[in-house]
């Protein structure tokens, strides 16, 4: 049976309840009850394992598992409430629900019973539906009986349908969804991922025959060209390794090993495009992390020999630029924090260091004359004044640890001596005493010692001359006895070794050479005989061997040659020859198995054809019947499956054509219905992520689209009542923020023109105003500092005026002020540019203008024939940076000022 062909058929078995009726009604027992009696199916046939669960009132009852039948029953209390859930892993749960209510004084034995059908679980369908019972049993009065609720039942029916529909398309596309992709890998050659498609779509279903002949073709396939393709797969996949693992020119090799083996292979072209692309990114985006990688590491480098050669402004600047370049690297701002603090602490070091550099000279200098005089131990007193001075300076240190050695020299030196004189008594007198013992070689040892202390004694090397001569001649005469017993040892250990190896030849010749060394050895006599022996037999062993082989392949190839021709049963029994000649030869078991193969699978294919006939009426009579179901989905499969045996029928073809236009018609109600669905539940998707962005105006657009599609649905309404409050109160709050901001623009405006008169207090009364209308701004805030410190400059000035009247200054000038820039048009800028270019020479000119409340450093920069003007305003409170009348960063300023290689400077204090 198709596994399509019995969905409709649950659908009404999951509503029938067939056999309702009353026994001995009219006997009253005091044991009245509701027996049900329960069948657990699918596809029409019964459903072993499966989980059943009666639920009283709500609660967990009873549970159990149903038996090979498929068949459970309950005797359900009168006047409760009753769900019956069955279930199983796999399957999609139903549940159906009994009310054994009855009238006050009601008495008696009902039985109801019913068949409930479980469905295919797949992805993407919504079950929800049978969260809730597919039947509800309730007792009727008037009948006297259980019997079904018939409005609850026609009111799920139709959506009962909708979702069996949903199921048929669900389960038919995802089995033509693998039929396709696994003809489509077929086709590529592809066979291996094609095998696990048709496998997939066998279980999807089991009885097609079209997927597993497909695998069977594949296997053939297989079969015929297993070596190539395994070596094809091992590359593709390693290929495929290195790639996810981020190997790229390792999987590029690999994929083009790869082609070569199978150049038809789409997959592995593609591949090797997005690998040959990847690598020309990798290159591109390789070469400008290089670039800026090798400028970082430059400035870098820069940086560090400048921070550690203590060059700390110019370690700063190249930090900085660093920084510029790579954000995100920690080392620069390190750098940067370090330098800053130490440049705070220089000058607050640099006084004790003097102090502390005369206290050290002084000390060095008392030390050396001492040391050179040879007063160690009081220039030791000065040097280590010294080190406690200046800790960090290794000369002081260095100059005591020559000093300790000097004096440990002079003492060890005279231990020395001491202990030699010793050493060379004691050598002697044991030397003595050892030759008389005529211990020869301890006696010389001993005199070697003594002679190493004195090496000029003449009678000592005379002593150890005459005690060589007598070593070696006690020597020779004991090498001479012990050779004749070592060769003979040596030729005995071989033999044995060679013997235990198996080596019988080798063995021989030992044993032999043993024998010459000892003629008369009986041991060597006997290994001799038996080694003699063994080869004798090893010789027949190996001519009956080769025989045995001989046969094997004689045997074999006539097997061969038999299987070739097809004559199977012949090439059976001459396989089992060959294995009777060599039993543990995997080659003819392997053979027989496979010819017990192929003859079983000739078996097959005749009986396959007579089935194919009943399947093809069969598959008919399912098709028939699911029209009649009106299941048309099923229909279609069935007369498609008959076709595929039979193809030249005309019936299947004229009810399938019938059946695909009874699809199309109900597909085009169906993709009505869902895509004034999907609008709608498109609009309420854009609608709520403007809504969570707070675009409220786009929201509301979207969400009156929605409301107009459904009108019925409350949801649109709600969130249009929500806008509609948020707008007026966002209106509100910009209204409001409309106004601050033009009364602080106002202020601002006010305060600048104080500020360019000089007006400080008007000025800095405005810019408190601006602020009170928008606290957060900065420039009104850092406006009011620069003000504050320059009516403290001014306070104190005025403190000083008669002075600086006499002098003709005033408090808000200086002699050494130059001229604002401030150009109405290009040709005045151009004009000013012409003068710089004939006045300054090329390279970098820095004027430094030291005013009473201000410091100028002016840089004229003439470089590539390029001219141009900074200028560094320093005030108490910061400083300001121009290019020309343009004011600049700090970055982009210090970057155009810096020298450069081989660029004159010259620096000009007004």
């Amino acid at each position: 049976m198709n596994m399509f062909s019995g969905i409709k058929k649950i659908v009404c078995i999951a509503f029938a309840v067939i056999l309702c009726w009353e026994m001995n009604a009219q006997i009253v027992k005091p044991d009245s009850y509701l027996e049900v009696i329960g069948k657990a199916e699918y596809m029409m046939e019964p459903l072993n394992n499966a989980n059943i669960e009666l639920f009283k009132n709500g609660s967990l009852d009873k549970s159990l598992s149903t038996p090979r039948n498929g068949e459970f029953k309950f005797l359900l209390e009168l006047n409760n409430e009753y769900v019956i859930k069955v279930s199983k892993k796999g399957f999609v749960s139903k549940k159906i629900m009994f009310n054994t209510d009855v009238p006050d004084g009601t008495e008696g034995k009902w039985i109801n019973e019913f068949a409930i059908g479980l469905l295919d679980p797949c992805e993407g369908v919504d079950y929800h539906l049978l969260e809730k019972p597919v039947d509800k049993i309730y007792y009727h009065e008037r009948k006297n009986q259980f019997v079904s609720n018939r409005s609850y039942t026609m009111e799920i029916s139709g959506k009962m349908e909708m979702l069996v529909y949903d199921i048929e398309q669900c389960l038919y596309k995802k089995y033509d969804e693998l039929i396709d992709k696994a003809d489509r890998l077929f086709n590529a050659g592809k066979y291996r991922e094609a095998r696990q498609q048709y496998m997939l779509a066998t279980q999807a279903d089991p009885y097609d025959r079209y997927p597993q002949k497909k695998i069977e073709e594949i296997d053939a396939l297989l079969m015929a060209n297993q070596e190539k393709e395994e070596k094809y797969n091992a590359t593709v996949d390693l290929a495929d390794n290195h790639y996810k693992q981020g190997n790229i020119e390792t999987a590029a090799g690999l994929y083009e090993k790869a082609l070569e083996l199978n150049p038809t292979d789409d997959y592995v072209t593609n591949r090797l495009q997005e690998v040959n692309s990847k690598l020309s990114a990798m290159n591109q985006q390789s070469k400008a992390k290089v670039e800026k990688d090798r400028k970082y590491n430059s400035l870098i480098s820069q940086a560090e020999a400048a921070f550690y050669s203590n060059n700390y402004k110019v370690a700063k600047e190249f930090y900085t630029e660093a920084a510029g370049l790579k954000p995100n690297e920690s080392l620069p701002g390190q750098r940067l924090a370090v330098i800053n603090n130490n440049l705070n602490k220089e000058k607050e070091n640099q006084r004790e260091e003097e102090n502390m550099q005369r206290l050290y000279s002084s000390s060095i200098e008392t030390a050396d004359r001492l040391f050179q005089l040879g007063e160690y131990k009081q220039a030791r007193q000065s040097y280590q004044q010294a080190v406690n001075t200046k800790p960090s300076e290794n000369y002081p240190k260095t100059k005591l640890n020559e000093i300790e050695r000097l004096l440990a020299a002079q003492k060890k030196l005279e231990e020395e001596q001491n202990r030699k004189e010793q050493a060379f008594t004691n050598a002697v007198e044991q030397g003595e005493r050892l030759l008389a013992q005529n211990q020869l070689a301890a006696a010389k040892s001993s005199f070697n010692r003594a002679l190493q202390i004195k090496p000029q004694d003449a009678d000592l090397r005379r002593k150890i001359i005459e005690i060589d001569k007598k070593i070696s001649e006690k020597k020779l005469a004991e090498q001479q006895s012990a050779q004749k017993e070592r060769d003979y040892e040596t030729a005995l250990q071989n033999a044995d070794r060679l013997f235990r190896a198996g080596q019988y030849e080798s063995a021989l010749q030992q044993f032999r050479r043993a024998s010459n060394h000892k003629p008369g050895d009986e041991y060597v006599g006997q290994k001799i005989k038996e080694i003699n022996n063994l080869l004798e037999q090893q010789r027949q062993e190996k001519a009956q061997a080769e025989e045995i082989n001989r046969r094997y392949k004689e045997t074999i190839k006539t097997a061969d040659q038999l299987l070739s021709l097809k004559e199977y049963n012949r090439a059976m029994e001459s396989y089992r020859r060959a294995a009777i000649y060599k039993p543990d030869e995997e080659y003819p078991k392997s053979k027989i198995n496979e010819i017990e193969t192929i003859l079983a699978q000739l078996e097959q294919q005749q009986s396959q054809e007579q089935a194919n006939r009943m399947r093809y009426n069969q598959l008919l009579a399912n098709g028939d019947n699911a029209m009649k179901n009106k299941n048309y989905s099923v229909a279609k499969m069935n007369f498609e499956k008959a076709l595929e045996l039979f193809p030249d029928e005309s019936y299947p073809k004229m009810q399938l054509a019938k059946a695909e236009q009874l699809m199309l018609e109900k597909r085009n109600r169906e993709a009505e219905r869902l895509a004034l669905k999907n609008q709608y539940e498109e609009a309420l998707q854009q609608a709520d992520a403007y809504m969570n962005n707070n675009d409220l105006q786009n929201a509301q657009i979207y969400y009156l689209q929605a409301n107009k599609l459904m009108p019925n649905e409350t949801y649109p309404k709600e969130k249009l009542d929500q806008i509609s409050n948020g707008l007026a109160q966002l209106e509100k709050e910009q209204m409001e923020q409309q106004r601050n901001q033009e009364h602080y623009n106002a202020a601002i405006q006010k305060a600048d023109g104080y500020y360019q008169a000089k007006n400080y207090a008007a000025a800095k009364s405005e810019y408190q105003t601006a602020l009170r209308f928008l606290p957060d701004k900065d420039y009104p805030k850092k406006r009011i500092n620069q003000i504050n410190d320059i009516l403290t400059l001014l306070a104190k000035n005025n403190a000083t005026g008669s002075k600086q009247a006499s002098s003709g200054r005033t408090s808000g000038s200086s002699d050494n002020d130059i001229k604002k820039l401030q150009f109405k048009n290009t040709s005045e800028k151009d004009k000013y540019i012409r003068s710089l270019r004939n006045k300054y020479p090329k390279g970098i000119t820095k004027e430094v203008y030291k005013g009473e409340f201000k410091t100028m450093n002016r840089y004229i920069i003439i470089r590539n024939n390029e001219v141009n003007e900074f200028r560094e305003i320093i005030y108490n409170w910061g400083s300001e940076l121009y290019h020309f009348d343009i004011p600049v960063t700090s970055l982009y300023f210090r970057q155009q000022t810096s020298e450069r290689d081989g660029e004159p400077f010259k620096e000009i204090v007004k």
